[in-house]
């Protein structure tokens, strides 16, 4: 048989399968437990083969207390350019988010970006600052979510950021306009200039 045990405490017999064993600790274990996983054979006579190597691994169930906020939506297409105000729209299909963290990630931390629950990527972080670049190429009347997780090593989740969102509108305006003139206010002639025709004035109104 395969012993499995945790440092010396004997945990029970693996399950075998030809080269190959498995075992399901049973025990619940706390924040912050380090197990050391060996293996022994056994024979019927209760010899023990000499431990494998041990394989350690410690319990971490403490979620991160860093928390992060989403500071910004990034435009970088069209007439209009810059910050997208939360809430508001964007004709911009491949949008950059930023924002900052309340300290510095510790080891084995990351900055994780959702769109809602959807879990996009990880946030390139310089001190307390992060951002990333969207790389979806979003729709037409698509609104965006964007919220920000701080993950440790062991997988667990700090508290979710509050979402900074916008939606991409691409439809143009139906509504038309049109110059109906142009108003000379200079010289000897003034009034409404005649389309195609000529003004004296350097500062017209239209």
């Amino acid at each position: 048989t395969v012993r499995v045990y945790d440092g010396s405490i004997l945990l029970g017999t693996a399950t075998v399968s030809g080269t190959t064993w498995t075992f399901a600790d049973t025990r619940t274990l706390t924040n912050g437990t380090t197990v050391s996983y060996t293996a022994r054979v056994a024979d019927t006579a209760g010899n023990l083969s000499t431990a494998g190597t041990a394989y350690t691994v410690t319990v971490d169930t403490a979620a991160p207390t860093t928390t992060g906020t989403v500071t910004a939506i990034t435009d970088n297409t069209g007439f209009i350019q810059g910050t997208v105000a939360s809430g508001t729209t964007t004709d911009d299909t491949s949008l950059s988010t930023s924002g900052t963290l309340s300290t510095s990630l510790a080891a084995g931390e990351t900055a994780r970006v959702y769109d809602g629950s959807t879990y996009l990527g990880d946030a390139t972080v310089s001190g307390t600052n992060w951002s990333y670049s969207d790389t979806r190429t979003l729709t037409d009347g698509q609104t965006v979510s964007y919220k920000i997780r701080v993950s440790d090593a062991a997988g667990n989740l700090g508290a979710v950021s509050t979402a900074y969102t916008a939606t991409v509108d691409l439809t143009a305006p139906t509504l038309t306009a049109a110059v109906t003139a142009i108003t000379d206010n200079a010289g000897a002639v003034t009034g409404t200039v005649a389309n195609g025709g000529t003004t004296d004035d350097t500062s017209l109104s239209v």
